[in-house]
């Protein structure tokens, strides 16, 4: 099979495995990346690499295809991320990125996430705002690489720890559009998790300006962030049907146990299906709902 006939069942399985663009108007991880692999062979081989793991997951493809990718991918990145030029190459951010969400998956099924690949982030993350620029590749691989930034902080407990001082990073209430709204919502949870896990004790003053951050941003969104189209659930469907006009725009909680478990069993068919890690998850949920104990050795 040629490169371009793989890299084009690469596309189909990595456009299915990653959720990348959901703050991202643009789509860049969907539409501009797998354009711009044709001529960076790093990048390449990061889809490859990613393609490959989740079709060997879901499917009989062979299962030592990946490692040949990611390896090849890291014989040429691993060196480069030594060269400040290296770190303002949008391509090679967006590789790196890619890799992190693989070491994630990966992550799932060994019990072992070495964060390795979140260090090359936050050099691409921390060179500064001159190749940060709105709109571009780079920033839609900064907004990415927070996220998964966020989630580890969640895991770990610990701050986040990508720069946010950047030019992209907008914390203000003024009128936006919908995706810069949800990014100002972003943000402010990084802020909140180093609020609690950070280095500096923590004030009442500087809680009380958080919480009437979050309420400023609550009061302030667009009606657009409203569903369009609600209804009741009607048995035997465990979920009200909810309509919004964008990714961007949705967030729940739950609370009953018919929605805990109905939420269980899209976790876990999405890990089946899509070979998107969520055992971790579903341990943070079932523990959060009492439904396992949680031992955190505060007992002795």
């Amino acid at each position: 099979m040629s490169v371009i006939a793989r890299f084009r069942d690469a596309d189909a399985a990595f456009a299915r495995a990653a959720n990348l663009d959901l703050c991202d108007p643009l789509r860049h991880f969907e539409l501009v990346v797998p354009e711009r692999a044709g001529t960076c062979k790093t990048l390449l081989n990061a889809i490859l690499a990613i393609a490959a793991r989740h079709l060997s997951w879901t499917s009989d493809f062979d299962p030592l295809a990946s490692n040949r990718y990611h390896d090849e991918c890291l014989r040429y990145l691993t060196p480069m991320l030594n060269h400040a030029s290296t770190l303002s190459d949008e391509n090679l951010f967006a590789a790196t990125i890619i890799l992190r969400m693989l070491e994630e998956m990966e992550g799932s099924t060994t019990g072992q996430d070495y964060h390795g690949h979140l260090l090359g982030i936050h050099a691409f993350v921390n060179i500064g705002d001159q190749y940060m620029i709105p709109g571009s590749l780079s920033a839609a691989s900064f907004w990415v690489g927070l996220r998964q930034e966020i989630y580890i902080a969640v895991v770990t407990q610990q701050p986040v720890k990508v720069n946010l001082d950047h030019f992209v990073v907008d914390r203000s209430f003024e009128p936006a559009d919908d995706y810069t709204w949800s990014n100002r919502a972003i943000v402010h949870l990084a802020d909140v998790l180093n609020f609690c896990f950070g280095e500096d004790p923590p004030s009442s003053g500087h809680w009380d300006a958080l919480n009437e951050a979050s309420e400023k941003w609550s009061l302030s969104r667009p009606t657009s962030f409203n569903p369009f189209f609600f209804r009741e659930r009607v048995a035997p469907s465990a979920f009200p049907e909810v309509w919004h006009g964008s990714s961007c725009h949705v967030g729940d909680q739950f609370t009953e146990r018919t929605d805990q478990g109905a939420l269980m069993d899209l976790l876990k068919k999405t890990e089946a299906d899509h070979a998107r890690p969520t055992k971790a998850i579903q341990q943070q949920l079932m523990k959060a709902w009492g439904w396992i104990p949680d031992h955190d050795g505060s007992d002795g």
